[in-house]
């Protein structure tokens, strides 16, 4: 049996098919994070190493979260509600997945007021 027997057992808790805008890991030591964007974006999935120097920087105002990663040239822009959580997360490198929401779950979770990411954007800084 594996190190992680309650998942291999019980199942991924947080595969329950509900939109979650972000995954953690408390115990999993994390080499990176993957960023989902929506299938209809039709953006790549991207895996972003934390063997780098990641500067966080959150603006509430506008409800945005960037990510200078250093060594790999890239910042990730992260448009959304309840990213102050999200930001502390990334700080402590516990987030295994970060999921924008798909179009059609967008009204829904709205008016829920769930945490949610609307857009994520990946730039080159070297352009």
């Amino acid at each position: 049996m594996s190190r992680n027997w309650r998942h291999d057992v019980l199942g991924d808790p947080e595969d329950d098919g509900r939109y979650r805008s972000y995954r953690t890991s408390l115990h999993d030591s994390l080499m990176s994070f993957k960023l989902v964007p929506s299938a209809a974006s039709g953006e790549p999935v991207r895996y972003i190493p934390y063997l780098q120097p990641i500067t966080i920087e959150l603006d509430e105002a506008s409800h945005q979260l960037c990510l200078l990663c250093h060594s790999s040239q890239m910042i990730v822009f992260i448009q959304g509600s309840g990213l102050a959580d999200l930001a502390e997360e990334l700080s402590e490198k516990r987030v295994k997945s970060i999921h924008e929401i798909e179009p059609g779950q967008y009204d829904r979770l709205a008016r829920s007021n769930e945490p949610m990411i609307t857009e994520i954007r990946v730039e080159d800084r070297e352009k």
